[in-house]
């Protein structure tokens, strides 16, 4: 049976110190701004125009999407990403989030973020669909949820304590330091990060001491238990073109056994790197029949199974804990 390893690797920062080379005081001067298309009630008539006129023309530009080879692509910022952003891409990360949670017992995280203390403000980096942004805001009602993204492909009706940006995560954030976040979250965004130590840096500097850091990302390679993945000399070439066409555009995709190191020399401490085992099917014939057989012969995840429950929340296949 082919398989690939879903990670999650979380950390947090313990520190009541944040490192000199990215303290937010000192961050670089920021070259952009993120934006949502909302005023406040406490904008003057004069203020509220002049936000409402800028807005529009910027939600206009960000819409102005660009079409190639039948597919729709983001407009701000354009070919920092590579997938696109139409229905059927939104279709394809609906589907991805299913199978996320399918994998971790339903949860939407793995760090402890609700021990000792319930998270304040949470930030989900390159949101997508703001499927989870959405039903983190369900769970922690107290919380400020935010999602960032370079498409705004989000609903436009959400619950109170939820908002979007237009944002790009790879540029320097804008966040004041009075705006730290208690937890960050990140999921498959191997392929659209050009430098993931950066980026970490980025989220060290921005956390509450104590806060945490997730990242959840597919590796791209194929593997077996019995060593037949080997056989299959097409899907390995595949798979090696695939990662050496990420590598050049700049932005590469395997990134997930990297990760917990970067984590390490970005500052964060108690880093966990939980590998679960996929199988290929949930790709190749749709998670409804993974989800089947799971349920009704325990083929995959039965008591059998060689992946076994680690936590209540998550079938694991390896824990790492430092």
């Amino acid at each position: 049976m082919y398989a690939q390893s879903l990670r999650s690797i979380y950390s947090c920062t313990s520190h009541p110190h944040i490192p000199n080379s990215l303290h937010p005081h000192e961050l670089p001067t920021p070259t952009h701004q993120s934006h949502n298309f909302q005023t406040s009630d406490d904008d003057t008539l004069f203020e509220t125009k002049s936000l409402v006129d800028s807005n529009l023309s910027f939600a206009s530009s960000v819409r102005d999407y660009c079409y190639e080879n039948g597919r729709r692509y983001h407009a701000y910022r354009p070919g920092q990403y590579p997938f696109p952003n139409d229905e059927e891409e939104q279709d394809r990360l609906a589907l991805m989030h299913h199978l996320f949670k399918l994998l971790s017992g339903g949860d939407l995280h793995r760090a402890p973020i609700a021990r000792p203390r319930t998270p304040v403000r949470v930030l989900d980096i390159g949101t997508g669909t703001g499927d989870w942004v959405l039903e983190m805001a369900e769970d922690f009602p107290s919380a400020d949820i935010i999602g960032t993204d370079l498409s705004p492909i989000q609903p436009n009706f959400t619950p109170p304590n939820c908002r979007f940006f237009v944002d790009d995560a790879e540029s320097d954030w804008t966040f004041s330091p009075n705006e730290a976040f208690d937890y960050i979250h990140a999921r498959s965004m191997g392929g659209g990060i050009g430098d993931w130590p950066r980026l970490l840096k980025q989220a060290y500097a921005h956390l509450k001491p104590g806060g945490w850091f997730e990242a959840q990302e597919f590796e791209t390679r194929v593997l077996s238990d019995d060593g037949t993945h080997l056989q299959a000399s097409a899907v390995l070439d595949w798979q090696d073109r695939l990662v050496r066409a990420s590598e050049r555009f700049g932005k590469p995709m395997n990134v997930a056994p990297q990760l917990s190191g970067w984590m390490e020399e970005a500052g964060f401490v108690n880093v966990s790197d939980d590998i679960y085992k996929v199988c290929v099917f949930f790709f190749l014939l749709g998670w409804w029949v993974c989800a089947y057989t799971i349920t009704v012969s325990g083929w995959w995840l039965g008591e059998e199974s060689p992946v076994k429950r680690d936590w209540a929340c998550g079938q694991t296949y390896h824990s790492r804990h430092r």
